[in-house]
This record gives structure tokens, sequence and C-alpha cells, in this order.
């Protein structure tokens, strides 16, 4: 057996349906085992599911009796493999039993890292309570290749009308219910094989399906259910801004912004409850030019600060050991929220210039600590996906640290997860660029957007920063998935550091699992300079 089949086969491990039980070395690798069918089985909770075959030669007959040959450690669910060889097959031979062995686990680990991905996927991008897909899952339904020039597209962002007179008449229960029902019978609508999705508040449609379907639905519609055993109707209406998608226009990632911006406007006295975006709507946010402006004109004027929020190692005596630098704005003596001037630093152009202000800011400072005899930790600053436009990111990077004659090891660079996806040749030659100058890597926000563990085992990253919304749910199988992320990050040499833990009991239960960095309001929020340098001078908590 020629051991490059098992190269094939390893690089084939993203998706076992479509990549390694398709594959010609895997049937190649079966006919030498003389193997004619691949089944699992998963035991759930103690209760058996039906057997799920993924691979058979076609040729099968008749068979041996099945073997054994791995169960996962995931509490609730156990997986039992079965291996039907050829009724002709004889006892494997020496060189067969070593490829066996090999074999059995790729396709082993393949099933078991493929269900826990889609586990994983349906917590991310669906509503718990619900059932029903959720607005992260609208982020990746409009990243995924649509041809917006062949066919018109509307993004648009839904608001129930009356949900406060819904929960005086039948209380906060049954108003769920009615809510719930509502998103089922919309989603009802959607045809999710032309790229059509939505949630009970974002919906991405064809221009034919809005028209016949949804604005009617969305004006009037009789909702039913069963409460205690008596049948309740109500109509229910509802606001939507709609936004036509138009790549001329902005990047699709924008598209959601101008829905909402119509929305907005639908809400205004004597306009209508369905709005589409257009200069009316506009006007309603027109000052995002000024907005944008004053931006500018901060970053020419040096008007950003830094703060940094410390990480800590939990132990005996928890300590600082790392940071991340936050950019604020001050505007009128009021600190004004990132979340509001970021999404517009990115439209107009401008999130590059903060993204490397911020970076400046740093590693001047840490040459001032430095010269000044204050020990240091590494401060990580965070680049956009937009940065990715120009090839010379990393370079650029490397200069400006070197600029300040301050150490490598002491800047780490933070890319959101959305930043690999969008743009993974150009990410992992930039991440291949810092690493190889001493640069350490951290994705941050994991979790939060199109999460694959296929991330995992793409590219050499050195920090995995777990999004606040996995680490804080309580739901029992969101749990098991954060525990094996760090368990398989653990394995793959990646320090797991977790954002935004809410209570100290979590820090020591995930501490158990093999986190030992935490980024949280528990230690510390974000500091100024001089409660930071404070903090410096007094590592341990």
């Amino acid at each position: 057996m020629n051991i490059s089949k098992f190269e094939e086969l390893l690089n084939d491990l993203n998706g076992y349906k479509s990549g390694l039980f398709s594959s010609d070395a895997c049937s190649q690798i079966c006919d030498y085992l003389t193997i004619a069918r691949i089944q699992y089985q998963i035991i759930s909770d103690g209760v058996p599911q039906p057997d799920v075959t993924i691979y058979e030669s076609g040729n099968l007959t008749n068979s041996l009796p099945p073997v054994v040959i791995q169960k996962s450690d995931i509490p609730s669910e156990i997986y039992v493999f079965k291996i039907f060889t050829n009724v002709d097959s004889s006892s494997f031979s020496e060189e067969q039993k070593a490829v066996f062995s090999l074999f059995s686990k790729l396709f082993t680990n393949s099933v078991v890292l493929s269900s826990l991905n889609k586990s994983y996927q349906k917590i991310l991008y669906t509503e718990s309570d619900k059932d029903i897909p959720n607005v992260k899952y609208y982020f990746y339904k409009i990243n995924q290749p649509k041809n917006f020039d062949k066919h018109k597209y509307y993004v648009g962002r839904v608001n129930l009308k009356n949900t406060g007179k819904m929960n005086h008449l039948f209380g906060p229960a049954v108003t769920s219910k009615f809510i719930i029902q509502y998103g089922h019978e919309l989603y009802s609508l959607i045809d999710e094989d032309k790229g059509e999705t939505c949630d009970n508040f974002v919906i991405i449609v064809l221009e034919k399906t809005l028209n016949e379907s949804i604005i009617p639905f969305l004006n009037s519609h009789v909702i039913e259910i069963n409460h205690n055993g008596d049948p309740i109707k109500y109509t229910i209406s509802a606001r939507v801004g709609l936004f036509e998608c138009n790549l001329s226009f902005c990047h699709q990632n924008n598209f959601l912004s101008y829905a909402s911006e119509a929305l907005i406007y639908s809400k205004l006295p004597n306009t209508p409850d369905i709005c589409f975006y257009s200069d009316a709507a506009k006007n309603v946010v027109s000052d995002k030019k000024d907005y944008a402006k004053n931006i500018k004109e901060a970053l020419d004027n040096e008007k950003f600060f830094v703060y940094y929020q410390p990480v800590v190692e939990y132990g005996e005596l928890p300590q600082i050991i790392a940071a991340e630098a936050l950019i604020r704005w001050s505007i009128d003596k009021q600190i004004v929220s990132p979340l509001s001037f970021i999404p517009v630093a990115e439209e107009a152009g401008l999130i590059t210039r903060l993204d490397f202000y911020v970076l400046n800011k740093v590693c001047e400072k840490i040459r001032e600590f430095i010269d000044s005899g204050l020990q240091v930790v590494p401060i990580s600053c965070n680049f956009s996906k937009f940065n990715f436009a120009d090839n010379e990111l990393a370079t650029n990077i490397i200069n400006t640290i070197d600029k300040y004659n301050i150490d490598h090891r002491l800047i780490n660079i933070e890319f959101d997860e959305s930043a690999f996806h969008e743009n993974q040749e150009l990410f992992v030659e930039c991440v291949k660029k810092l690493k190889a100058a001493g640069i350490k890597i951290i994705i941050d926000n994991f979790g939060s957007g199109i999460s694959s563990l296929h991330i995992l085992s793409s590219f050499e990253f050195d920090f995995l920063k777990i999004d606040m919304s996995v680490v804080n749910n309580t739901n029992p199988k969101t749990r098991i998935i954060l525990e094996n992320t760090i368990r398989i990050a653990a394995l793959l040499g990646i320090t797991v550091i977790c954002e935004g833990v809410e209570k100290r009991t979590d820090i020591e239960e995930l501490f158990n699992s093999g986190c030992s960095y935490f980024q949280t309001d528990l230690y510390d929020k974000a500091l100024s300079e001089r409660f930071f340098i404070n903090r410096l001078k007094k590592p341990i908590y």
C-alpha cells in the first residue's frame, strides 16, 4: 500500500460526506483491506439511533459479523463503528493490520469531529427556544455564493407589532408561543435551496418570493396555537425594512445595516409598515457621513486613546499574563461605544487607519514602559478583515513594531474568525509571515460567527478566544462542545482564552476542563493607562 494514499486521505478530512469516504484513496484502501461496508451508530443518552452507512463498495454479497472498533468519549453520546468485510476475504496480513489500524483512526476521528462540528453549528445557528435559524445564520448565508447580478435578492429586517399588547392580553408564555409559531410559518415560505433564509427578525428572499408570499404574510397573518388544551387565534402584523442586494452599492456584509435603516424609517409617523431603503430612509441616518468625517478628524488629531483589558492565568495566585488593547473615543466628555463608530469606520474605509493607530499607540507605550523599568506583558492588537485588501499587511505590521525597537514577542495580533472564512488564502499567508517574525496570533470571537472546527487544523496560530456567547451558554450540549473544543485545541498546541465569563464558579469549572486563561470583568474591566500601569506593578490578583 502506497503511503501517499494516506496523505491524500489526510487532505480530505473536511467533512466525511463529501470528502473522506467519496475519495478514490478511500476506495482503494477499502479494496486493499477487502472492506465492503462501514457503518456507525450513535447511542445518545442510552437511546440507539439508526445505523448510518458511510461507505459501501457496491459488491457486497455476504459479510462477516460487525466489529466494534471505537467509542467516543463524549459523555452523552457513544459512537459504535462497524466494519463489514467481503465474504471471501481472508485474515489480515501484518501489513494489512498496520494499514487498518491507521485507516480506522482516520475515519473514526473524522466522523466524531464532523458530528461534533454539526452539533456546534446547530447550537450556534439556531434559536434554542424556537428551533429556527437565528441572526448568526443570516451572516453565514449572506456570505454563501449568490448571483446577485442575475437574481434580485432582498434582505429584510422584521419587527413584530403590538407584542406589548399581546403580553397584556395573553401573558408572556402565550405570547412566546405565538412568536415561535409565527417564526415557523414564516420560515415555511422560504426556499433554502434557492439561497433564501430567515429567522424571526431577518430574511433573505428572492423578489418573486417577497411579492407573492412574504409581503402578504407580514401585512397580516392569523396564528393559531394550542395552550393548555385550548385553541387561541391572533392576527399578527409586522414592520419590515427591505434592501435590494446590490454589490455595486455596498459590501454584502452591510446589506443588513441598510435594511435596518429602512426599518427605522417604517416606525416613523405616517410611513408604511413595509419600507424599502431609499433616499427618504437614508435621510433618517444621514448624519453617518458627518460621523465618518468626525472619525477622520479624530484620527488626524490623535483624539482616540487606548484601554487595556488584562488576560489572567488562573491558579492559586491568579496573575496578569497578557492584555488586549481596546480603542476608545471621548465626545463631550462621554466615552463613545466602539459599537457605534467601528461599523461607520468600516463603511468609510477608515478601519485600517484605526487598527494601525492602535498598534502605534501600543508600541509607543510598551517602549515607554520598558524604558521606565516596568515589567511588561504581551499586548494584543485587533486587525479587521478589511485589512486583507492590502497584500503587505504582515510587512506593515512588522515594520510598525520595529519602528519602536521592541521585541516581537510583546505584540500579539488578533484576527476575528470571520477574516479566515472570507479571505482564507490571504489570511493564511499573512499569518505565516507574522509567525515567522515571532509574532503570536490570536483567533478572536470563536463561536460568534461562522465557526467551524475546521479552522483549528487549517493553519498554525497560538491562541483561540472563545466568545462569551458560547462560554456563558447554559445549554448542556454547548458545554460538552466547549469542553471538547478546549481539549482538541490543547492536543493541537493551541491555548484557549475564555472571554466574558460571568461566574467565578464557571472559571473553576473551565479550569478543570483544561482552560487556564481568562479575559473577564470578574478580574478587571478594560483599564485606562494609569490603572493598567498599576496592574502591571501589582500583577497578582
